[in-house]
């Protein structure tokens, strides 16, 4: 089995020697290109592609596939973020029959895929999700799928499909290479910080406490863009009144977002390396993995494969380090005796002497063993305090029963989303939020900008129940009816379950509003039986 998917290093072959034979990519391309744009294994020329790939970068030279499938993954990830995810492209049709469906209809049009496609395929969010609910996440299925996948393509999913890992490659590239002071040579005890914040996720989710949304590798690009790039959109747009104000909760993923980036300045791709739980849980699949990176008895030390690793996953005896290696394939486009391969992992057939030149790298001693306890008992420390924390400052967070309660009054009973990740709740929470106009503006500019809210708190709510008619009433913020859980048992609440299907109250939301004396603009949702 071989799972050749570089371009490899070009050399002119010895007198006498046949020139290797191409592979089959490049036999499959031969047939549809002009023969101008390869390489002239004969004579070890350059072709048209490789001259061109040469002035991009050594890393497009080496492995242009996985660049390629990197790219594609990152467009694809903002089409669907700034395009798919706009609400506003939406028209509403002439003659409208009963209760109005254009914004769904258009999501449904611009959906290619499904917008949540990247979210759910990181394994951390999906897992930290049915910890903290007790219960199984339809999510889970599509997590255990792509870790089947990464059993014959080891941690592919960092190595390809991660927008993340591709904006990094992107800042480290523009930014982080010009900027050597910060720079970290040797590794420190950052190397396994990864597995102990994995360690603290899970645990704070065992107590009922999601911290993945702010540390997994996903969440942390969609915050990101969510409260830097998107605002812009929509103020450009639509208009500045619409963009809601900033809290504490978006500066800090503004924060987290920029000092991922920061990391850089440290080493290429560091929170990759040592930071990222999503790659975490991925390194402790590559345990089970079938293919692997082996090096022939042919290599020459030449340590090429070493510099230009993103993933620091080779040893200083060029051998590899199995759980971080995400066979990108960049190392072996390098290699001018081409004695790496990516086979089965049992092959051993002319495999390269081990401790050659030595690592210095021993078994797990006495510090060894005591490092690992203290990262094992702070990560476990780090998510009992969080949940500790939330229960202080943010209430007592709820139990199996309470988060399967919670998780069933905020899901739409006909397309069975949760309110709680849709985009239009999050800003319609933002907007809710927001602290009333004040009695010194009570008119003027003040009264403007509480009726410009009042409006585009029902224009949302009315999107919000279009794209999920099944959503309770009760699960929307923002709205005052002087009642903890939202609004009323007997108005788009909980019914009584004997109460015949003819008398139930099927709830149409009629958005009004009125102002107080000081200004404030209280929203309201009355339902009546239609």
């Amino acid at each position: 089995m071989r799972l050749d998917m570089f371009l490899p290093f070009l050399r002119k072959p010895k007198k006498g020697q046949d020139p290797p034979r191409p592979g089959l990519m490049a036999r499959t391309a031969k047939r549809f290109l002009p023969a101008s744009w390869f390489a002239d294994l004969t004579n070890g020329k350059p072709g048209r592609i490789r001259q061109i790939l040469k002035r991009v970068g050594p890393t497009w030279l080496s492995a242009p596939v996985r660049r390629v499938v990197q790219a594609i993954c990152l467009v694809t990830f903002l089409v669907l973020f700034f395009y798919v995810c706009w609400p506003y492209t939406a028209r509403p049709a002439a003659e409208v029959d009963g209760w109005p469906a254009h914004y769904a209809d258009d999501l449904a049009r611009k959906e290619f895929v499904p917008a949540e496609s990247f979210l759910v395929i990181d394994p951390l969010v999906s897992l930290s999700t049915a910890m903290a609910a007790h219960s199984w996440v339809w999510s889970l299925s599509c997590a255990l799928a792509i870790l089947l996948v990464c059993v014959f393509i080891p941690r592919g999913f960092c190595g390809y499909l991660c927008p993340l890992g591709t904006v990094i490659d992107l800042f480290d590239w523009s930014i982080g290479s010009r900027v050597t002071r910060l720079r970290v040579k040797e590794d420190g005890w950052w190397v396994h910080v990864k597995y102990y914040l994995l360690l603290a996720t899970l645990v704070a989710a065992c107590c009922g406490v999601l911290v993945s949304g702010f540390v997994a590798a996903i969440p942390v690009i969609t915050r990101g863009l969510l409260f830097t790039l998107a605002p812009l959109q929509t103020g450009f747009g639509r208009g500045w009144h619409q963009v809601p104000p900033m809290n504490a909760g978006h500066v800090l993923s503004i924060a987290l977002f920029f000092v991922v980036l920061g990391l850089g300045f440290l080493k290429p791709r560091f929170w990759c390396k040592y930071v990222c739980p999503s790659g975490a849980v991925f390194s402790l699949g590559n345990l089970f993995r079938v293919s692997e990176r082996k090096v022939e008895s042919s290599c020459i030390n030449c340590n090429k494969c070493v510099e230009i690793c993103p993933f620091d996953a080779i040893k200083p005896d060029f051998t590899t380090r199995t759980t971080d290696c995400t066979l990108c394939q960049t190392c072996a486009g390098v290699c001018p005796t081409q004695a790496i391969k990516f086979v089965e992992r049992w092959n051993l057939v002319e495999l390269k002497v081990l401790n050659d030149p030595p690592t210095n790298e021993t078994a797990l001693g006495r510090r060894g063993f005591l490092a690992a306890g203290v990262g094992l008992a702070s990560g476990v420390a780090g998510g009992l305090g969080m949940a500790g924390a939330t229960k202080v400052l943010g209430g007592e967070p709820a139990g199996s029963r309470g988060l399967a309660a919670r998780a069933a009054a905020r899901q739409c009973s006909r397309t069975g989303f949760s309110a709680d990740v849709h985009p239009l709740w999050r800003m319609l929470q933002g907007l809710s939020e927001r602290r009333p106009a004040s009695r010194r503006f009570s008119t003027g500019l003040g009264r403007v900008m509480d009726t410009a809210r009042r409006r585009q708190l029902g224009r949302m709510r009315v999107q919000l129940q279009c794209l999920h008619p099944g959503l309770p009433h009760r699960c929307h913020p923002g709205v005052a009816t002087g009642r903890k859980e939202g609004l009323s048992n007997r108005v788009g609440g909980a019914q009584p379950a004997d109460l015949p299907a003819s008398r139930r109250l099927r709830s149409v939301p009629v958005v009004c509003g009125r102002m107080s004396p000081r200004g404030v603009s209280r929203d309201r949702i009355h339902s009546r039986p239609h």
